[in-house]
C-alpha cells in the first residue's frame, strides 16, 4: 500500500500534460493529509530520522522520476534538466540495480528494506532518465569522489563516460556543502514550453541525518517553489557553476 500511495502523490500533483499517466490509478486511491498539505502549500516539510522519513521522501522521488521518464518517451520533443547537490557523488550511480555495493548505505539502515529498496529502484529510475535523454548536472564537494569506495568510483565514472553528452559530472571548489542545500531539483518541460517544477531536500544514504525532509512539486508560481529554486541556483552561481545556473534559468523563462 505504501508504494501505490508513494506513486500516487507523484502524479497527483502534476499539471493535466502530466496528469494521465495515472488518472485511472488514482481514483482508486483515498485522500490523505500529504496530498491535502502539497495541494495547499505545494511543499511538504517534517523533521525526524533517516529511518523514519527516508523511504517516504525519497520513495515519492523515486515515483516523480518514474513519472518524468515516461513523459520523456511519450514526447521527444519534452525535456528534463535535473540538478543534484551532494556531498558525494549521487547514490544511483555509483551502485548496479541487481546488488547494492557493498557500504553504499550506513549501516543503521542496512537492515530496513524500503530504504534498500529506494538504492536499487533509482538506480534504474536514473539510468532510465540519461537513457531517454535528460540533461543531469552531479555537483558534489571538494574530494567528495574519495567518500565512495573504489568499486564505487568505477561503476560511477563508467557512467559519467558512458553517458557524456548528458551526465555532467563536476567537482565544486567547496570541501562542505551545508546540509540545508543537498538534495535535488527537475524542471521538466513540454513541447508546448509549459514548465514543471519538483524539488527534494535530503541527506544520501551512506550519511544518515536529522536535518529537515522536504519536497515540493508546482511552478515558480508557488513562493515557496521559487524561493527553493532560486535559492539552490544562487549557491551554484556562488560556487562557480554560473553555467548550470544560466541553463536552468533560461529554461524558466
Amino acid at each position: 500500500m505504501k508504494k501505490i500511495l508513494l506513486f500516487t502523490i507523484a502524479l497527483l500533483f502534476f499539471p493535466p500534460h502530466l496528469h494521465a499517466a495515472g488518472k485511472t490509478f488514482l481514483d482508486k486511491i483515498p485522500s490523505t493529509n500529504v496530498i491535502k498539505i502539497l495541494k495547499k502549500n505545494g511543499v511538504y516539510s517534517q523533521s525526524g530520522s533517516d529511518e523514519e522519513k527516508r523511504a517516504v521522501f525519497v520513495g515519492l522521488q523515486t515515483a516523480m522520476e518514474n513519472v518524468f521518464d515516461q513523459e520523456l518517451k511519450k514526447d521527444p520533443q519534452s525535456k528534463l534538466m535535473v540538478v543534484f547537490l551532494t556531498p558525494a557523488p549521487i547514490t544511483p550511480l555509483c551502485t548496479a540495480a541487481e546488488n547494492i555495493s557493498e557500504g553504499l548505505i550506513h549501516e543503521r539502515l542496512k537492515k530496513n528494506k524500503a530504504i534498500e529498496k529506494t538504492v536499487s529502484s533509482r538506480a534504474k529510475t536514473v539510468r532510465n532518465l540519461l537513457v531517454d535523454g535528460a540533461q543531469i548536472y552531479v555537483l558534489y564537494q571538494k574530494g567528495g569522489l574519495w567518500q565512495r569506495t573504489a568499486e564505487q568510483q568505477k561503476i560511477y565514472l563508467a557512467e559519467v563516460k558512458k553517458h557524456k553528452v548528458n551526465l555532467h559530472s563536476k567537482e565544486l571548489k567547496t570541501p562542505f556543502i551545508q546540509p540545508e542545500m543537498i538534495g535535488a531539483l527537475y524542471l521538466f518541460q513540454n513541447a508546448a514550453k509549459e514548465s514543471s517544477l519538483f524539488f527534494i531536500q535530503a541527506t544520501q544514504a551512506n550519511k544518515p541525518g536529522d536535518n529537515p525532509w522536504q519536497v515540493g512539486f508546482g511552478t515558480l508560481e508557488n513562493q515557496a517553489m521559487k524561493d527553493r529554486f532560486y535559492s539552490v541556483l544562487d549557491y551554484l552561481g556562488f560556487q562557480g557553476q554560473k553555467n548550470v545556473k544560466e541553463a536552468f534559468e533560461k529554461r524558466l523563462h
